[in-house]
């Protein structure tokens, strides 16, 4: 065996064989014939995507994504995630399987939840695997988030009593 001394078309991996055959039709003498064999190794292959946590608070935050697969060691690995209209909010990049980290933004709603699809790609985001959705998603904000007009709504009439009495203990000290 000899490694092959050219490229063959579609294959990673080829060997040249040479055998010779006892018997020449021509001239008796054994014949040397090359033989060309072509192995094709099988494509990269992802077969989990998992996050840490499919669920945040509104405020969003990182969500770790898992990549595991094989043949995956020098592969460039995009996760990225998309809001429901399709657009991206976020991605993160490695090489190889394992580990990366998205973070999420919060959700400024009172009505709704956010939800978002991570995906994944092998070539940088050009084109997109065809594997069953990771979904995040970011709760919406609850009424102890809502924005009064004041901030802390106290109301007027405690403010001024705290004031008032703030101003009587000032004066009373002197």
């Amino acid at each position: 065996w000899q490694a092959a001394s050219e490229d063959v078309a579609g294959a990673p991996y080829a060997f040249v064989i040479c055998a010779e055959n006892e018997y020449s039709t021509y001239s008796g003498n054994p014949a040397l014939r090359t033989y060309t064999v072509a192995v094709s190794a099988a494509p990269p292959a992802v077969e989990e995507v998992s996050v840490n946590t499919s669920e945040l608070p509104s405020s969003g935050g990182p969500v770790d994504v898992t990549v595991k697969g094989e043949d995956l060691a020098d592969k460039l690995i995009r996760v990225e995630a998309f809001d429901e209209q399709g657009n991206s909010v976020g991605y993160a990049e490695r090489t190889g399987p394992g580990t990366a980290t998205i973070t999420f933004p919060p959700n400024e709603s009172f009505d709704a939840n956010k939800v978002y699809t991570i995906r994944v790609s092998l070539d940088g985001g050009a084109t997109w695997l065809d594997i069953p959705p990771t979904v995040v998603t970011v709760l919406k904000r609850t009424a102890a988030w809502k924005k009064s007009g004041g901030g802390c709504n106290a109301g007027a009439g405690a403010m001024s009593l705290l004031v008032l009495a703030g101003f009587a203990l000032r004066k009373k000290q002197r």
